[in-house]
């Protein structure tokens, strides 16, 4: 009976873990006091690219109030390709031509890392046009653009995501 008792624990865990997953420090550095809103998976088929939980003032999403975002991957991306997907993503999501990202380009670009299975970055936006990023908890930027917040994590939050049902379960609605 232990045995089965400690199987069966063994499989609630991660499931526990899961469902309150613990909050990056790198959001308390920011002084954003934020509860956890949601969480999705994104992935192909057998493939998962990468585990999103996003955080926000009393646990309910609002464009109008402090957000963070984070993405633990589970794949290797590089740091040109998390930069090319940011750009085109944020042009298409936005309704933006490319060449209008074009210095924002330069500046994210040395805010990216190649990225392997286990890393985490974060974004963390305590006001409307600043996003400020983490990379495992290290800061890696501060980014200052009007409207950043929503133009950025659009990319994930959006109902025109690459990811529709997995961007409902990340700001609580029904996927």
């Amino acid at each position: 009976m232990k045995y089965l008792s400690a199987i069966a624990l063994a499989f609630l865990i991660p499931a526990l873990a899961s469902a309150n997953p613990i909050r990056p420090v790198e959001i308390d550095r920011q002084g954003m006091n934020l509860q956890h809103a949601g969480s999705g998976s994104v992935g192909f088929l057998f493939w998962q690219f990468f585990d999103a939980d996003l955080w926000a003032t009393n646990g309910r999403f609002s464009w109008d109030q402090p957000l963070a975002l984070s993405l633990t991957y589970r794949t290797d991306f590089s740091a040109r390709e998390l930069t090319d997907s940011t750009i085109e993503e944020m042009a298409r999501i936005n309704g933006w031509p490319k060449d209008r990202l074009s210095g924002f380009r330069s500046e994210i670009a040395p805010c990216m890392s190649d990225v392997s299975d286990g890393d985490r970055f974060t974004a963390a936006s305590p006001a409307p046009d600043r996003i400020v990023l983490f990379l495992n908890g290290d800061e890696r930027c501060d980014l200052s653009m009007p409207g950043l917040r929503r133009a950025y994590l659009n990319i994930w939050l959006s109902e025109n995501s690459r990811f529709p049902d997995q961007s409902r379960r990340l700001t609580g609605g029904s996927p």
